[in-house]
């Protein structure tokens, strides 16, 4: 596992910081990243941290690796360490010359990657999002949004960095975004252990119909629209957040906690602004998707006829009569 104590101040180098731009060492690690092969860039560069050289240029790799190998979890303290580096490290940092503009370009790489990574992870609703969301405590959580903060204060006061400066909001908005999802899934947790197991109930053979798909899905622990008739469609954990702040604001008016209920109304209201489906019902566009992908080279051709006369017509008996427009 990665250490992320090699970083831990005090720093004391061996030799002048950092490593020649002709090192093999170090450009073997950039051949890594350039490749794709971000995990291994990540333990080579330990490596090189082992032998006490610290190169700005290389550091961003090994967080990096870092976060990859432990999760959300491992967050808060990356931050925190890049305070530190910035700080009470920087005399030990390498390349002596022109620093501050490798410590900017290897902290941007850095933030965009795991920015990249995070959303990535969070649009699709992956296995791995989900496990963040369950395994990261509230604590953790919370600790993200702090340190993103503590580092902007601390380029504020060091470096000339706009361009990493442009990007820690975004980061920060994702932070309380994930903090809201990591609290509500505690509470979750926390109500579940609190109810008492229910009785057990005869069985009953159920009935074929669409409808089965409600309690399919329920039992897969995904959303499913409330009141909604027909086929059910299994939703990811943001409408299940949505579901629960809604919830939340009907409860608020109607015991006359209005100041409470604008708080949410305010973020269901900016949630319904930037709606997103593919954020909220990604197994209803997967298919779609796929296929699209698919036949994307016999697709083309047609999408650019679309000022055509034909295609107009088309396009309104698919508007007014789908079912006729799909039959074959």
């Amino acid at each position: 596992m990665l250490d992320l104590t090699l970083l831990a101040p005090p720093l004391e180098s061996d030799g002048p910081p950092g490593l020649d731009t002709f090192d093999e060492r170090f450009q073997s690690i950039v051949g890594m990243v350039q490749a794709g092969r971000f995990q291994e860039a990540a333990e080579a560069t330990a490596a090189v941290l082992r032998e006490r050289r610290y190169d700005i240029r290389l550091i961003g790799y090994f967080l990096y690796g870092v976060f990859l190998e432990q999760g959300t979890a491992a967050i808060a303290p990356i931050f925190e360490t890049l305070g530190s580096l910035l700080t009470d490290s920087w005399e030990q940092i390498g390349p002596e010359r022109k620093k501050e503009r490798h410590a900017q370009n290897g902290l941007l790489w850095f933030l965009t990657r795991l920015h990249a990574q995070l959303q990535h992870e969070q649009d699709r609703d992956t296995e791995q999002w989900r496990r963040w969301v369950e395994q990261t405590s509230v604590e953790q959580a919370e600790a993200i949004g702090e340190r993103i903060e503590a580092l902007r204060r601390v380029l504020g006061e060091t470096i000339e960095a706009p361009k990493v400066l442009e990007l820690l909001p975004k980061l920060g908005t994702w932070a309380r975004g994930f903090h809201r999802l990591v609290y509500d899934e505690a509470e979750r947790r926390e109500a579940a252990a609190a109810e008492p197991e229910p009785e057990p109930e005869p069985e009953v053979a159920p009935a074929a119909s669409s409808g089965d798909a409600a309690p399919a899905a329920a039992a897969a622990g995904a959303a499913v629209v409330p009141g909604a008739s027909g086929p059910q469609v299994a939703g990811s954990v943001l409408l299940q957040e949505l579901i629960a702040k809604l919830a939340a604001f009907e409860r608020l008016v109607d015991a006359g906690a209005f100041e409470r209920a604008a708080v949410v109304a305010a973020d269901v209201n900016e949630r319904i602004e930037s709606f997103d489906p593919r954020r909220y019902f990604p197994a209803l566009f997967a298919t779609y998707y796929r296929k699209l992908s698919e036949h994307v080279d016999e697709l083309e051709p047609h999408l650019e006829d679309r000022d055509t006369l034909r295609w107009q017509a088309m396009d309104q008996h698919y508007r007014v009569d789908l079912d006729a427009f799909a039959e074959l």
